[in-house]
């Protein structure tokens, strides 16, 4: 395992984590606020300001961060094939 899979493997992991506290809220019948936080949620909105201008950029910083790290892990875990050196 090289250090791209690692680090997918971490971001998945922390995607399920966030993704499994909010199933287990919506089973609770509570509303968990933080789970549907995304990047402008995050930083803010005047840090994505720039983005504004770029109408296919700006729907991925409203993107839930489990979506995110799922889609990053894949990415980092791809990459991790890619590049395996033996």
């Amino acid at each position: 395992m090289n250090k791209y899979t690692a680090a997918g493997l971490i971001a998945w992991l922390i995607g399920g984590v966030i993704l499994g506290f909010k199933m287990l809220g919506g089973f609770m019948e509570q509303e968990v606020e933080w789970a549907d936080n995304n990047l402008i949620d995050l930083a803010g909105a005047d840090a994505f300001s720039w983005a504004l201008g770029f109408n296919w950029l700006y729907p991925l910083f409203e993107t839930p961060v489990y979506i995110l790290l799922f889609g990053l892990g894949l990415i980092l875990i791809l990459m991790g094939v890619i590049f395996w050196r033996n």
